[in-house]
């Protein structure tokens, strides 16, 4: 029971770092081109990640 509930808590930080990674490189994508510049596209490419994982983790640009 203990080692399904590290899994569960490994995957839930896993997705904590991953959403921050997407806001730091979102947040350096307006800095930089301002928020006209932000786009799945552009966002994945500065956080070094693929598109689908953007979407995964953030379904519209408002969220």
């Amino acid at each position: 029971m203990a080692a399904e509930q590290d899994t569960v808590d490994g995957r839930r930080l896993r997705g904590q770092r991953r959403r921050a990674q997407i806001i730091e490189a979102t947040l350096m994508i307006v800095l930089r081109d301002g928020a006209s510049g932000v786009t799945h596209r552009t966002v994945a490419k500065e956080a070094g990640i693929t598109t689908s994982l953007t979407l995964y983790y953030f379904a519209t640009l408002d969220d």
